[in-house]
Order: C-alpha cells, then sequence, then structure tokens
C-alpha cells in the first residue's frame, strides 16, 4: 500500500545519496499511521529520523500521536506527547487532539482527556472543532461534550448558534 511506497521512496532516497529531510519523514510516518503500521511509524519517528540526523518537528510527533489514536493506543499517544516535551518540541491543535481522540477511542478514563483539554487552554492553543477533524465523529462528539462542559452555558448557546448558523470550526469562544 501507501505506506510501503512511502517506504521504498525514502530507502531509494538514501541509496542515489539524497537525505531525507523532515517533510519526507512526515509523510512517511503519516502514511504508517494510517495503514495501521503503528510499529512502523514510530521506528521511523524513534529511529529513522535520528539515524538520518533529523530532529522530529511537531508534525512528526503530532503523525505518530495520530498513528496510536487509530489504534487506541492511549497510553503510547501519552508517552509520546511526553516525549515531545522533553525534546522541546510544543504539542500544537492536532497533537492535543490526536492525543484526545487516542484517549476517547482507547478507553482511557474520562479525566485524561479533560487533563488534556485543560492543558491545551493553558498552553493557549484555542479548542476547535478543526482540531479534532480528522478524528472519528465520535470523538468530535465528545470533544464538544468536555468543551461544553468544561465552559457552561454561554458554551451551549454558542454551539447551538453554530450549528444553526453553519459556522463549523470556528474558534470556541475564550472561557
Amino acid at each position: 500500500g501507501e505506506w510501503r511506497r512511502a517506504l521504498d521512496l525514502l530507502a531509494e532516497m538514501q541509496r542515489q545519496g539524497l537525505s531525507p529531510n523532515c517533510n519526507s519523514f512526515n509523510s512517511a510516518i503519516s502514511a504508517c499511521g494510517r495503514a495501521g503500521e503503528l510499529d512502523t511509524a514510530l521506528e521511523l519517528l524513534s529511529t529513522g529520523m535520528r539515524a538520518a540526523g533529523v530532529e522530529p518537528d511537531v508534525v512528526s510527533w503530532s503523525a505518530a500521536i495520530a498513528a496510536c489514536q487509530r489504534r487506541g493506543e492511549w497510553r503510547r499517544a501519552l508517552e509520546l506527547l511526553d516525549g515531545m516535551r522533553r525534546q522541546g518540541v510544543a504539542p500544537n491543535e492536532r497533537t492535543f487532539g490526536a492525543a484526545i481522540s487516542a484517549c476517547a477511542k482507547g478507553g482511557a478514563p474520562p479525566e485524561r482527556a479533560l487533563e488534556l483539554l485543560a492543558e491545551m487552554r493553558s498552553s493557549g492553543l484555542r479548542v476547535t472543532q478543526a482540531a479534532t477533524r480528522d478524528q472519528p465523529r465520535s470523538t468530535q462528539r465528545s470533544t464538544r461534550v468536555i468543551t461544553t462542559r468544561g465552559a457552561g452555558g454561554r458554551q451551549r448557546r454558542h454551539q447551538r448558534v453554530r450549528r444553526r448558523g453553519g459556522l463549523e470550526g470556528r474558534p470556541l469562544p475564550p472561557r
């Protein structure tokens, strides 16, 4: 499939003396993640990039966390989130969205998702539906429920207005 082609392209680049860059690895990690090849995606992140002298960026880490999400591996997703922070890479909205989704899909205690959502807000990141747009519908609903409960009545009113007015993907108002 697509993931094998991505790996073949990385290998071909190296055979021809070309150095794959971060974008090359990010594409391969994403392709592996979409195919459910979690171990391969994580191997690219942990070993492949370092062997090529390429430092993972927020996209690399987010793609690996999204790969964990697809398999419901919430513990591994949270380990990666901690690992990226230790490496000095700040998570973005997509990173948090994938981690929250991993928690929802993998059956993590709801408190874990709530903690991530609170951390996302305290980091100054905006909680939007777009942050979980690529996630399963059940997770999108869970995130809306979490944000609705966390912000009280004003948030519920905003949700109704947004649905009626076709404003999906717009940022939620600040708390």
